[in-house]
């Protein structure tokens, strides 16, 4: 009767594998006890949290120290927008000085002593056409000490200056200026494509590490299962060997299983709470004692994955491309910028000033207005090198960068298509062998319990029985691998499709 008892809760053990179900509002929110993955034991005033993927991926993007790194590259890199800006920036210069000549002169006419005090202020602009504008008042003190050859001393004269200079070739109207900033604008946004990169790579880095971490927790419950079935069968073994059914090498033999399954799980722990420990550092978790679990099983709804919707997708959120299509239009700009650069400066030049002389400061800023005295000029300039041999150069430089821009993008095109066609490749046939892993997990169970059957009629052996155990115990481990690894080609998928990072987090950058 005793042995029947015994069978019959081995056959039981096999038929229903370790799960926890945490209620059935969450169908997929599992919860294995502490004392089974052996952390309480260890360390028993911790806080154990157990949290949803989207969780852990929301902490990460909080807390993770590179992700904080790659979000201030982006912002370092978009302080260059205003340097590049500032070119058109308005510009005030202001100046004062004071002359005191005591000099000995040749002339006795020059007198012997002179004061000059002149104040100067102006503001100047860069305007987007490519004109530079600036406009100055100036006044100045004249006094000597020898005023018969001086009609007014001392004299203050006022003056207004507003002066125009145009770019008519070289930079055509700013067209270099308006070109520097786009190509500016480009490369803040490459910068801005690059530091997403990153952060999605260390998010991937997280999610994968969660779910290294369930596969841990589910290969501590079968190593857990297997433990105790090892330890009953041994249990058996000693009450078969006192009634003189078994011979003793089976008996040790069973207690040699039963001590290699409690060293095996004992490793298993071991790893788990490595894993646990690397998750904590990625999400910089300062309390030392909380311990993050997974809520979330393995086991997911598959589909199959369809190539055009993988690539219509990746094209239009890979930003590899984006990049690579960003340095073409960069390198149209400055190809334009070195034609034009081939052309000869011309500038052409205007200004007009008036002034007022008196010898009080107010009236002599009055004549400014009030009399007519107006100064005029109009120039002409033109600059052009003979062999032009640096601008031909840099033309010449920028037809080859232009054309190397243009190879990388059809390169990245075929990049994220070889890499889409094996990614979705790969999602699909780690989705049928987690089907075909489930099926051998089936026979095996299968395999046991009739060899059990077997077993208990005298038909079968210890090693036969252990044999058995351990085969199913390697399907059930290589089917969390399995899983493990569906759910690893799920996030490379989404990570070459540039589709992970949008799924858990508002861009802000």
């Amino acid at each position: 009767m005793y042995r029947k008892i015994s069978s019959l809760l081995i056959f039981i053990t096999l038929c229903f594998p370790v799960y926890y179900v945490m209620g059935a509002q969450q169908d997929n929110f599992y919860i294995p006890p502490l004392d089974d993955v052996g952390l309480r034991d260890a360390e028993s005033d911790s806080k154990v949290v157990y949290s949803t993927l989207k969780e852990i991926s929301d902490l990460a993007l909080r807390n993770n120290f590179d992700i904080q790194l790659a979000q201030f590259d982006a912002m370092l890199r978009e302080t260059d927008l205003d340097k590049a800006v500032s070119l058109y920036d308005i510009i005030v210069k202001s100046e004062a000085r004071f002359t005191d000549n005591q000099r000995r002169e040749v002339s006795t006419f020059s007198g012997t002593r002179s004061r000059v005090n002149n104040y100067s202020l102006s503001v100047s602009q860069r305007l987007p056409t490519g004109t530079n504008i600036e406009m100055n008042f100036d006044n100045t003190r004249s006094w000597t000490d020898y005023p018969l050859y001086t009609t007014v001393n001392p004299a203050y004269e006022s003056s207004v200056r507003l002066a125009l200079k145009q770019e008519l070739s070289k930079n055509f109207f700013g067209l270099n200026d308006r070109s520097r900033i786009k190509i500016t604008r480009i490369e803040i946004q490459n910068a801005r494509y690059t530091s997403l990169d990153k952060i999605e790579q260390m998010l991937a880095e997280v999610q994968r590490l969660y779910w290294v971490i369930a596969r841990d927790l589910d290969i501590v419950c079968v190593r857990r299962e297997m433990y105790a079935r090892a330890s009953e069968l041994f249990q058996l073994n000693k009450d078969k060997i006192k009634k003189g059914i078994i011979e003793k090498p089976q008996l040790v033999s069973s207690e040699a299983n039963l001590k290699q399954k409690e060293i095996d799980l004992l490793l298993a722990q071991n790893e788990l709470k490595s894993h646990i420990n690397e998750l904590k550092f990625l999400l910089n978790l300062e309390d030392k004692k909380v311990i993050i679990l997974p809520g979330e099983s393995l086991e997911c709804v598959s589909q199959e994955q369809i190539l055009t919707e993988a690539l219509k997708v990746a094209f239009s959120h890979r930003r590899d491309y984006l990049r690579a299509k960003n340095d073409v239009r960069s390198q149209d700009l400055r190809l334009i910028m070195k034609r034009n650069s081939l052309w000869p400066e011309i500038n052409l030049e205007a200004s007009i000033s008036r002034n007022g002389l008196n010898n009080h400061l107010s009236e002599a800023i009055n004549d400014i207005s009030s009399e007519d005295n107006p100064e005029y000029f109009l120039g002409f300039k033109i600059t052009f090198p003979l062999q032009n041999r640096e601008a031909r150069s840099e033309f010449n430089k920028a037809k080859i960068e232009k054309t190397k821009a243009l190879i990388n993008l059809k390169k990245t095109e075929y990049r994220i298509l070889t890499q889409i066609k094996n990614r979705v490749r790969d999602c699909n046939i780690l989705r049928k062998r987690v089907d075909k892993q489930r099926n051998v997990v089936r026979l095996q169970e299968e395999k046991l319990t009739a060899e059990l059957k077997a077993y208990r009629y005298g038909r079968s052996d210890t090693d036969t029985i252990i044999r058995y155990q351990n085969d199913l115990l390697l399907s059930r481990i290589m089917y969390s691998q399995a899983l493990l690894e569906y759910r690893e080609a799920l996030i490379e998928l989404l990570l070459s499709e540039n589709c992970l990072l949008d799924k858990f987090w508002k861009d802000t950058l």
